[in-house]
């Protein structure tokens, strides 16, 4: 739960945590949420830095779909890595938005429009299977 993320934070850092990003969103859920406002801490080398994510600001708002055994995960995933499925290509753009803004710092808007583009046109897909293909 939000309320608890600073306690959360707080426990990040008497355990020595460098670098870590803790979610809490307004739905309960430890993760990004599609439906509702998350925050976010950042620990990076000791200091504690917070942000937002509002997926109005990136789609109209989902629940997150549930998921109920190990063969509906993988047919999810492999639906959204193909871009044939749009809210879970939703869920794969905003996680990788999130994620190269921690990285970089840079518009997060930006980044899910590229993750977006790439995810749904099959990109994403074609290059796991490229990598796959060099690891076999």
């Amino acid at each position: 739960r939000r309320e608890m993320l600073k306690t959360y934070t707080d426990a990040a850092l008497m355990l020595g945590k460098k670098n870590i990003v803790i979610y809490s969103s307004d739905d309960g859920f430890d993760e990004i949420s599609t439906s509702e406002i998350t925050k976010a801490s950042i620990i990076e080398d000791g200091k504690v830095d917070y942000f937002f994510v509002d997926p109005h600001e990136f789609f109209e708002p989902f629940p997150l779909p549930v998921v109920e055994s190990k063969e509906d995960a993988v047919k999810l995933f492999l639906e959204g890595i193909k871009g044939e499925n749009e809210e879970i290509v939703k869920i794969f753009a905003l996680n990788t938005a999130v994620a190269l803004f921690i990285k970089d710092k840079k518009d997060m808007k930006e980044h899910y429009k590229e993750a977006y583009e790439n995810i749904k046109s099959g990109n994403a897909f074609k290059k796991i299977e490229q990598l796959r293909g060099e690891n076999e």
